[in-house]
């Protein structure tokens, strides 16, 4: 083999490892943007899930402290409310409420 053949093989070597780490870096640097972009959905659905308790709570608030809708119906989310770490007024308006309903319930007895 002469040293030009030999030279020639080398820089065929020498350029395909090239290509093959060039190609490993692309790789590398898109599973890079892929894991970023779970990263920021992960954050992004996390904000949303505190955003929609924080609503369900709120419905569940106007529904305990709401006249016009069944005791019943103002119970149950009361209950869920209670469940879910509500607490303040609202909470003391849902006891109220089961003493209501349980001083009611009692003098309807037959």
């Amino acid at each position: 083999m002469k040293i030009y053949e030999l030279l020639l093989l080398i820089a065929g070597g020498t350029g395909a490892i090239t290509g093959i780490v060039a190609f490993i870096l692309k790789v590398v640097k898109t599973i890079r943007k892929i894991a970023a972009w779970f990263t920021n959905l992960d954050k992004r659905l996390d904000e949303i899930e505190k955003h929609t308790k924080k609503n369900w709570l709120q419905g569940l608030k106007l529904t305990i402290v709401n006249d016009d809708i069944p005791i019943e119906e103002r119970l149950r989310a009361g209950e869920a409310y209670v469940a879910n770490d509500g607490n303040g007024e609202i909470k003391a308006k849902y006891k109220l409420l089961q003493k209501e309903y349980a001083a009611h319930h009692q003098g309807v007895k037959t």
